[in-house]
């Protein structure tokens, strides 16, 4: 039987686990980027506003879903690259990538989540082949986002559920998209 890590890696590299140097359609930049990625602290939102004005490429880890001690983490990252149209999302578990979510499909999920109110709203994960121009096609994986007062964000294969945000870590996390999507 498999550890949870060694699944998670497995399913991974199973499911998505291509090279982050894929262009992402409609951005002059690569996946993997000329700056370091930088942990976003959420838990205090004037750090949080300071670490999202920068240039840098900034992710969350993510928590267990039903965790054995509280504030257990997932093993993934929920990782926001560049600012405004180059902007997109990825999910990483270590070095591989589960799937990218790219300018166009964030803000149309973001606009579409508004709309429904506390409706769960998911967004496709796509696939990220090295070299390969596109267009890729969804990967089996699902950003999820429950809104309202205690917010939910949920990366999630099939039934299986990679990582979990909830309440006032998740609403800090949308804001910071929100204002890396303004960005001109």
């Amino acid at each position: 039987m498999l550890n949870r890590r060694r699944f998670f890696l497995a399913t991974a590299a199973g499911v998505a686990g291509r090279s982050l140097s894929a262009q992402i359609p409609g951005a002059s930049l690569t996946v993997t980027s000329q700056h370091p990625l930088m942990e976003v602290n959420l838990s205090d939102p004037r750090v949080t506003d300071a670490q999202i004005q920068n240039a840098h490429d900034v992710f969350v880890n993510l928590f267990e879903l039903r965790p054995a001690d509280p504030g257990q983490l997932s093993g993934c990252e929920l990782r926001v690259h560049q600012h405004g149209l180059d902007l997109f999302l990825s999910i990483n578990i270590g070095t591989h990538s589960l799937g990218l979510l790219g300018y166009d499909d964030l803000t149309r999920w973001l606009d579409k989540a508004e709309e429904r109110g506390g409706i769960e709203t998911a967004a496709s994960l796509l696939e990220n082949f090295s070299g390969y121009p596109g267009p890729w096609n969804c990967n089996g994986g699902f950003l999820i986002l429950t809104p309202g007062a205690e917010p939910e964000l949920e990366v999630r294969f099939r039934e299986h559920c990679f990582g979990i945000l909830r309440g006032e870590l998740a609403a800090r996390f949308l804001a910071c998209v929100r204002q890396r999507l303004a960005v001109a």
